[in-house]
């Protein structure tokens, strides 16, 4: 029996990976849970899946949780360290934002399993990130569907033989949008998705294109290639995960229905697989599968993104941090939808000169680019 520790619990990704324990109860024990704020569904949680140690990084939410909890087999820790102490298999790092990133290089060099769907945590960490996993024999394994879908497609292939990695985007909430329909669309509209299932930034981020962008880079750190070995193709149809093209022309594709679970449950149970209670794909029922490239014009933060992909340095990092504030304002109607990579290019104009040498001077730097684009929203 594996045992698992899940941060971020309360989130898309998190509520999906208890879902595919509690089908196979034999297999994993959930020893730790952490989460923000939402005291009634991580008591919930605790009362089905009965972990070991919880903890919220809201610290009124945890002191609340601690009186709740009072008297049950199960501690309430004081921060993420005391956390990832405990004795676990693997980590399922669900937590969304740079803040995700120093309990993922924690469990990195305590050499773990870590099952991992935090874009942001690989891009802070870049090459440096996979050279740290290497180096202490951590298992980094990508939950989203993408990224989980190239790894499938590498299994038992010669690294020298991989010509490509192709990444498919839904296209987003505004796929069918004309460029001036985008001027005055709310969150509401943004958030959605006409395929998939998710938490609100993520969901942001996919009617944007940013998401794509990230996941250019985070593919570029997680399989040791270079920007031009990754191509974007728009498949509204979300069958096609992601696909490689092979040195001899050969394209080795990852199908199946746009569903998590696929991919959570396949990070918790490498080498083996599991049977899964989602729905089967049936191929009939779409008669056809649509591939094209998408429009940088439209969605400019694509451009953007690809564009630090080619620079890599502290770039990726501050276009991720701008991103992140730029998101949440727009979330709260502090801007428009068309001013998000606006705040981007700013952000990039003043540090992507920056040097960050440590993980320390980067998280300093996402830190710092947070702060300047508050103040520009401001």
């Amino acid at each position: 029996m594996k045992k698992v520790i899940i941060l971020g619990s309360t989130g898309s990704i998190g509520t999906q990976t208890l879902e595919v324990i509690s089908l196979h109860p034999h297999a994993f024990e959930v020893v730790g849970l952490s989460a923000g704020a939402n005291i009634p569904l991580m008591l919930e949680q605790c009362a089905q899946f009965k972990p070991r140690a919880v903890f919220m990084s809201d610290p009124n939410a945890n002191a609340e949780l601690s009186g709740k909890l009072c008297g049950r087999n199960c501690v309430v820790v004081d921060d993420y360290q005391q956390l990832l102490d405990r004795e676990y298999d693997i980590l399922v790092a669900a937590v969304g934002g740079s803040s995700g990133f120093a309990p993922v290089l924690d469990v990195v060099r305590r050499g773990k399993r870590i099952a991992i769907a935090n874009k942001e945590a690989v891009v802070l960490g870049g090459r440096e990130l996979m050279d740290e996993a290497q180096r202490y024999g951590a298992e980094i394994i990508p939950v989203d569907s993408e990224h989980s879908a190239v790894w499938q497609c590498l299994q038992g292939v010669n690294r020298q033989a991989l010509s490509k990695i192709i990444l498919t985007a839904s296209g987003g909430a505004f796929r069918d949008y004309t460029r001036e329909m985008l001027d005055n669309v709310t969150p509401q509209q943004a958030l959605n998705h006409p395929t998939w299932k998710m938490g609100k930034k993520v969901t942001i981020d996919s009617a944007t294109l940013f998401n794509k962008g990230l996941e250019v880079i985070e593919a570029m750190y997680l399989f040791g290639v270079t920007r031009d070995k990754i191509e974007v193709l728009c498949h509204s149809q979300s069958v096609v995960h992601s696909m490689i093209e092979l040195t001899d022309g050969s394209i080795l594709a990852q199908l199946g229905v746009p569903s998590m679970k696929l991919p959570i449950q396949l990070a918790l149970t490498y080498p083996g697989r599991l049977p899964c209670n989602e729905q089967r794909l049936d191929l009939t029922k779409y008669g056809k599968l649509d591939f094209s490239k998408p429009d940088l014009q439209m969605f400019p933060c694509l451009a953007i993104s690809l564009k630090c992909a080619e620079r890599e340095g502290v770039c990726p990092i501050v276009m991720s941090a701008a991103d992140d504030v730029a998101v949440q304002s727009f979330l709260g109607n502090k801007i428009r939808f068309m001013d998000i990579p606006y705040y981007i290019e700013r952000a990039l104009s003043v540090f992507c000169g920056a040097r960050a040498e440590s993980f320390d001077d980067r998280i300093a730097l996402d830190a710092e680019v947070q702060d300047f684009v508050r103040s520009m929203v401001r």
